[in-house]
This record gives C-alpha cells, structure tokens and sequence, in this order.
C-alpha cells in the first residue's frame, strides 16, 4: 500500500526517520531559496548518502535517475492531493504530498505499460488519498 511521507513547509530543512520497504531510511527536506525550490536528500541511518540534492517535482518517480536506486527503494512522487495543480514551493505538506510506493508497486497500480520515468500518471490518487486520511 503507497504510504505518505511527512512534509513541512517550513523554510528550517527538516529530518524525517521513516521505515521505506524493510529498511529505514532519514530524508532531509530543506528550502534552496537561490532557486526557490524544495529539495531532499535519502540516507541511510549510518548516514551514509544514497540520493542528494534532489528537487521535488510534481508527477514524476524522483528517485528516476537511478535505476538502481528505484529498485532497492520504490518511487517517490510528490503528488497535489487537491486534485488541482497546486504551486509546490507554497502548498508543500499540504496540497503537495510525497507519496512512497514500494519497487514496482506504482507500475502494478498504474496499469500502465510504458517503462518510462516522465509517463503521465494514470494512478487514482484521490481514492488513495480517502483511504490514507481514514
């Protein structure tokens, strides 16, 4: 089941120690107000880092960029749970969730057959979010 990842849209970067798959893992979430764009980085609990640096954008996997990144963790979407098309600087954490789905979960979800990190979501992500928020 896609799990939802606590954001804040506070400009102070924030840590969040959270269970993805069967390993645990901290995201760093922090504001680059040079390029006025949120970011995250993924570590492991040694702090050892696997992904930095990397800007959320809505409606794609941002893990894309590394294929075996993807595999070992799944996907991460920041996706407007409005149903509208949310500004993601201003309605992160609120409008804007991060959404985890554990490897290959989205593409089972999404019944979609092209193997394509950019492919348009074909995903019902309101019924999700009903089931999510109880």
């Amino acid at each position: 089941m896609p799990q939802i990842i606590p954001l804040t849209n506070r400009n102070a970067p924030t840590i969040t120690t959270i269970v993805l798959g069967d390993e645990t893992y901290s995201i760093r979430m922090y504001w680059n107000e040079y390029v006025s764009r949120w970011y995250i980085d993924i570590s492991t609990l040694t702090n050892e880092p696997l992904a930095l640096g990397i800007p959320i954008v809505a409606n794609i996997n941002l893990l894309h960029y590394s294929k075996s990144l993807t595999d070992r963790i799944g996907q991460l979407r920041a996706v407007d749970s409005t149903g509208g098309d949310c500004e993601i600087q201003e309605n992160i954490g609120t409008g804007i969730k991060l959404i985890y789905f554990t490897p290959g979960e989205f593409e089972a979800l999404s019944n979609s057959t092209i193997d394509l990190p950019y492919r348009p979501i074909n995903y019902p992500f309101n019924d999700l979010f009903r089931v999510l928020n109880g």
